[in-house]
């Protein structure tokens, strides 16, 4: 629930992930690196153009003492060495955000290491997540003649593919106000729900299907049992 997007910081190509997905990374850990031959070589033509404006401002300071044409050159060597500095100070930036570092700590989330190796990206592009693994939310495609249930806070319980004998407990967080098609091509309303874990080893993976069971009001048996069938009638006579 609520994953950190880990998005591009510049404009380049990467050239290596050093974390598989699925990985727990703590804050500062390298993440990704970018080509960065190109950015390492202005940073190296910046510090040979600082060398060479310290000079001559250093030239410029001894020869001030006895040619007056050498003072009125000094104030230019001065302003040539900041213009120096500045252009260093901004391609040592440039080069160091080609080390994609971890902002926080994390279950590491993304696709695959094949899909981003070479692969060109732009500024603010999402590359990967980092999420919170005690923080889980489900996602649930509900049928749109189930809409009655999804009330806000309503109980529900989570039978996992992997696990069926043990159901998960939690709650609906919110659902979509209208409904949208799915995959397989049904209408279902997108309902997420939040999971009451106190037992780390019942925590699911990330991707693992299953049924949900949404509690709604309660109601007499006869009503329920007769929903379907009204339901149906009222639609076949449109009464």
């Amino acid at each position: 629930a609520k994953p950190f997007i880990v998005s591009a910081p510049m404009d380049g190509v990467i050239a290596e992930l050093n974390v598989l997905p699925n990985m727990v990374v703590k804050k500062g850990d390298i993440l990704a690196r970018f080509e960065d031959t190109s950015y390492r070589n202005e940073y190296d033509i910046a510090a040979e153009e600082l060398a060479v404006s310290t000079a001559r401002l250093r030239q410029a300071g001894l020869s001030a003492f006895v040619d007056d044409q050498s003072k009125r050159q000094l104030a230019v060597a001065k302003a040539e060495q900041d213009l120096s500095r500045t252009r260093q100070v901004y391609a040592a930036d440039i080069l160091s955000r080609t080390i994609l570092r971890a902002p926080r700590d994390g279950l590491l989330i993304y696709t695959d290491v094949k899909d981003w190796i070479g692969r060109p990206v732009a500024t603010g592009e999402r590359i990967m997540e980092i999420a919170d693994p005690s923080h889980i939310e489900i996602r649930l495609e509900a049928p749109i003649h189930d809409s009655a249930a999804l009330i806000d806070k309503a109980p529900l319980k989570l039978f996992l593919d992997s696990d069926p004998l043990r159901p998960l407990s939690g709650e609906l967080s919110r659902s979509s106000y209208y409904a949208s098609a799915q995959p397989g091509g049904a209408l279902a309303y997108e309902a997420y729900g939040d999971l009451s874990l106190e037992d780390n080893d019942l925590r699911p993976r990330i991707g693992t299907r299953g049924v949900a069971k949404i509690y709604g009001e309660k109601a007499p048996l006869a009503f329920w049992l007769a929903r379907r069938p009204l339901t149906a009638i009222r639609q076949i006579f449109g009464a």
